[in-house]
C-alpha cells in the first residue's frame, strides 16, 4: 500500500491506495520515462530557485552523503 502527503489549504492529510489502476498522469511523471516521477533536480537555478526537473528513483543522480539529487544533465555539469 503506498501513502502520500496531501495538503489542502489549512488541512494535511495523508491518503493510502493500493495504486491508481490506469496510467500514471504526464504531470506526475519522471522527464525521462514513463515512471511517476519520486524527486526533483536540486541544482540551483536563477533567483534562488531550483531546476526541479521530474525525476523517479532510477533517473535521478544522488549526491552522496547530501540531500541533493540532479537531473542527468546538471549531474554532468557538476562533475566536471
Amino acid at each position: 500500500m503506498t501513502c502520500e502527503f496531501r495538503g489542502f489549504g489549512d488541512v494535511s492529510m495523508i491518503v493510502c491506495s493500493r495504486g491508481s489502476k490506469g496510467p500514471i498522469a504526464k504531470s506526475l511523471r519522471c522527464n525521462y520515462c514513463a515512471k511517476k516521477h519520486t524527486k526533483l533536480c536540486d541544482f540551483p537555478g536563477d533567483e534562488g530557485k531550483t531546476c526541479d526537473k521530474k525525476l523517479c528513483d532510477e533517473h535521478a543522480r544522488h549526491v552522496v552523503g547530501q540531500d541533493v539529487d540532479y537531473c542527468v544533465e546538471h549531474a554532468k555539469e557538476v562533475r566536471q
